[in-house]
């Protein structure tokens, strides 16, 4: 057991009290907006997913951790270093040039219960990061520069876990450095994988040496033999107190007696674990996506449904429910998106509406076969129709210009312009009206391959020039 120097303790401290809520961001509102909490009644296949890469801005080819600190930002582990998401821009900061750091690759992320993150890296041992700056502390006190740091975990009582393949070790809020053994014979682990269970007692996963879990100082093995012989690389727990065990052979469900129950994706390499605020259980495996059991049935989410890639890594739900991936091709986000619906007249009749196109002033028109309406989401939507001189039977297109005028298109030819509520002009086309657009001079529309210049008192051909 090792004591750490006053130094690096009193620096930690003060780091951590460093992130103070006044660092407060728009990353929640973001999040509000783009994320609702998932609704487990949602049919799975009715989430959206939305996802980031190289060809759209993610700085990293692939996700390694992901965890959201109090300011709001969402924070990546990458293998070019860490990265900061506000909802719309990555910030990268990278950590290959802080001194002592041996190479910037992220292995793993854990939030301070203070404020901040503790940083887990490969081969580079691990540091603490408080919002606006990275501290090392792979001292040599503390494992040494080169640990090679698989998880990293702040306990319920303010201890810092952290797991890798050359040692595994905790380091109290005291600053006191303790390597993890078995009690019997004193043997070191090669671990992947850490968690805490709402007992406190803390998981660790090894690769081939089973599973340990420590608690109020003394640890102990889990006595199943299916494990033993199995790389363990992730946990997560359940509403009544079962433990869920994710390896490279499939997932494994433990009552809270310890006593294993059922397996689920045998065979699948089991690679991350969440348990969400409402008790589904996400699984991300290697090849085959993301997973969900619920009451015991088991969805999926893959390459086809929009998921960036089929190897997750990584999985945290952030406050406002959304559910982010990490896999080895880039980041998602998994939102319950609920889109409500609004009639545009009060008629049953009324057939669905045929085109949409938006306001200058914020709202959108809808064309159907009743005429056109506008809708701002703000006051009753406004109805126009025969009274307004539309004389067409249906309408498919419509485009309101930057001066209010409203170009609609009724039938397949009929071009009519709506200012001041009622129709004054209408031309007539020699073939479909299919587009609409505006320039700097006006108006213009496409019909059967030409394009014309449109107006109150014209429909011309496009002059070229």
């Amino acid at each position: 057991m090792k004591r750490l120097d006053k130094t690096l303790r009193q620096g930690n401290h003060r780091t951590r009290r460093a992130v103070v809520s006044g660092v407060a961001v728009l990353f929640c509102l973001l999040l509000a907006v783009r994320g609702l909490a998932l609704d487990p009644a949602t049919p799975f296949s009715q989430y959206n997913v939305q996802t980031w890469t190289r060809h759209n801005g993610l700085p990293a080819n692939s996700i390694n951790a992901i965890a959201q600190t109090k300011d709001g930002y969402l924070w990546l582990g990458t293998p070019v270093g860490l990265l900061r998401f506000d909802g719309t821009a990555f910030k990268p900061l990278p950590l290959a040039g802080v001194p002592g750091v041996r190479n910037g690759i992220v292995s793993s992320l854990a939030n301070a219960r203070e404020g901040g993150l503790w940083v887990g890296m490969e081969n580079s041992a691990f540091g603490f990061h408080d919002g606006e700056a990275f501290s090392f502390l792979g001292k040599q006190e503390t494992g040494g520069r080169g640990f090679d740091v698989r998880s990293i975990l702040e306990s319920k009582d303010a201890a810092v876990w952290i797991a890798g393949n050359a040692d595994t070790a905790r380091i109290t809020r005291d600053g006191l450095y303790q390597a993890i053994s078995h009690a019997t014979d004193s043997q070191r682990f090669n671990t992947v994988g850490a968690f805490q269970d709402s007992q406190g007692r803390v998981w660790l996963g090894t690769a081939n040496q089973g599973v340990l879990y420590w608690q109020a100082g003394t640890i102990a093995k889990l006595p199943d033999p299916t494990v033993g012989s199995l790389v363990v690389h992730c946990f997560a727990e359940d509403a009544d107190g079962q433990i869920f065990i994710g390896t490279q052979s499939g997932l494994f469900r433990y009552a809270t007696n310890l006593e294993q129950q059922e397996s689920y994706l045998v065979g699948d390499d089991i690679r991350a674990l969440l348990t969400d605020r409402h008790g589904a259980l996400w699984i991300g495996t290697t090849g085959n996506g993301l997973f969900r059991l619920l009451n015991g049935e088991l969805s999926s989410i893959r390459n086809t449904d929009g998921l960036a890639g089929g190897a997750v890594r990584a999985l945290a739900q952030d406050r406002e429910g959304s559910i982010w991936v990490g896999t080895t091709e880039g980041l998602s986000q998994v939102t319950d998106v609920k889109f409500p619906t609004q009639p545009v007249v009060d008629d049953s009749h009324v057939r669905p509406v045929i085109a949409v196109g938006a306001s200058p002033r914020g709202g959108i028109w809808a064309a159907h076969n009743e005429g056109v309406t506008y809708i701002d989401g703000r006051t009753a939507p406004k109805l126009y129709s025969t009274e307004s001189g539309l004389s067409a039977a249906s309408f498919k297109r419509v485009f309101e210009a930057s001066n209010g005028d409203v170009y609609i298109v009724g039938g397949s030819s009929t071009l009519m312009v709506l200012s001041g509520g009622k129709v004054v002009a209408e031309h007539q086309a020699d073939n479909l009206v299919v587009g609409m657009a505006e320039d700097a001079p006006g108006v213009v529309v496409s019909g059967g391959g030409t394009l014309f210049r449109a107006g109150t008192g014209n429909l011309t051909p496009y002059p070229f020039q």
